[in-house]
């Protein structure tokens, strides 16, 4: 198969209640290898075998091609489609931090984590002066936090007013006696403006916007009179970015920012996790085949396909009805794999051969031995069969289909 891992052929039966008859075809062909093998080994007993299940995996992956190989892989590691799609952004909650990476709260369900960045709001607030009267805003002060500080504003009036000193970093306002209300806005404007990580525009009443996007204790007056208005809350989320869908996901993580509380996110897969695969061969470091585990099933679009070490590969994927089953040799004797004969639902009969099959449980070989359990794969294209039936040498087996996804 080399860079394509094809979905070989199989083939199934007809009605869960008759154990079928192959088609005449068939059965000429049977007759002669049978007396063929009479020939050779004086064998004339019918083979035991039994097909143990058999599962149609819808909209699962049929074939996957290598389109670049990639780096730094190993034989072994896991491919996976087990990966977000997308990321949906609901509603934004409150108390996030500017750290723009999300988190995933997985729980162990994917092998690597999805990622992605998120955008929090910048705290704008308003403050109304008051005029001073005698030195009334001597000592008195306000106070408001930016995401990483936390600032108090002070009044001196001439000579008069001491540091309060509650606690964060000071910023002094010089004032004059019976300044008012709009020189005071102005004065208290450029203090906070040069020292405390701020922007502000207007007169009275004054609008503030902090300098960095995050969480933010709400401005708040002690006692100077100010009056405040919050016009935008800092740390709300507005908005969310997939940068990796993750890989080998076995459900649907939890994902939110690093704090805060209430926002919505929904986190689409692009799989039901089914499918799954291992590098078989490398070249300098880059997968040059894989070998299929399992398809997969009920995918709602083409996933995406990562490998769980190394950089850079990359797989181009078809979706498709995927039959899978598996059949145990239960005699004595071994049975050769081209004389096998199956159909579906009665359909045309198709043999079994080492180029019309997959396994992906053992190595691929040319014989069923006695008690060895094999796994065959068959590109259904879109055909949902109801009963797989099987043929060797006059041992017969059939199953009905169960249909997945």
């Amino acid at each position: 198969m080399g860079a394509s891992v094809g979905i070989g052929a199989l083939i199934v039966g007809t009605s869960l209640l008759t154990i079928f008859a192959l088609a005449s075809a068939a059965i000429d062909l049977q007759v002669e290898e049978a007396l063929e093998r009479i020939e050779e080994t004086g064998d004339n007993s019918v083979p035991s075998f039994t097909v143990n299940d058999a599962s149609n995996d819808v909209n699962a992956v049929a074939e996957v091609t290598i389109t670049v190989p990639g780096n730094g892989y190993q034989v072994d590691d896991i491919i996976s489609s087990g990966s977000a799609d997308s990321l949906s952004f609901v509603s934004g909650g409150t108390g996030y931090s500017d750290s723009t990476n999300l988190v995933w709260d997985t729980g162990g369900v994917c092998a690597i984590d999805p990622a992605g960045t998120y955008t929090v709001s910048i705290e704008v607030f308003q403050f109304t002066a008051v005029a001073d009267s005698s030195g009334s805003l001597a000592g008195k002060y306000f106070t408001y936090s930016t995401p990483s500080k936390n600032y108090y504003v002070w009044f001196k009036v001439g000579l008069s007013g001491t540091d309060p000193n509650p606690g964060g970093d000071g910023i002094q306002v010089d004032l004059n006696n019976n300044d008012g209300a709009a020189t005071v806005a102005i004065k208290t404007a450029n203090a906070i403006s040069t020292s405390g990580d701020v922007s502000t525009s207007g007169g009275n009443p004054r609008t503030v916007t902090l300098n960095d996007a995050g969480a933010a204790t709400d401005a708040a007056d002690l006692d100077s009179g100010f009056a405040f208005n919050i016009d935008t809350d800092g740390g709300v989320m507005l908005s969310v970015t997939m940068t990796g869908g993750g890989n080998g996901c076995t459900g649907t993580p939890t994902v939110d920012g690093a704090d805060g509380s209430s926002s919505s996110l929904t986190l689409v897969m692009s799989s039901s996790f089914g499918f799954s695969a291992k590098v078989k061969t490398v070249s300098t470091g880059g997968i040059t085949s894989i070998e299929m585990i399992s398809a997969g099933q009920g995918h709602t679009s083409t996933p995406n396909i990562f490998a769980a070490r190394g950089t850079g590969a990359t797989f181009t994927v078809v979706l498709d009805n995927v039959l899978t089953w598996n059949m145990t040799n239960s005699g004595q004797e071994v049975l050769k794999l081209t004389h096998i004969w199956f159909a579906l639902d009665g359909g045309d009969p198709e043999q079994l051969s080492t180029s019309t099959y997959t396994i992906w449980d053992f190595p691929k070989h040319d014989y069923l031995f006695s008690g060895e359990t094999v796994m065959v794969s068959y590109d259904l294209n879109s055909a949902t069969p109801s009963v797989i039936a099987a043929s060797c040498m006059g041992g017969q087996s059939s199953k009905a289909v169960t249909q997945n996804g």
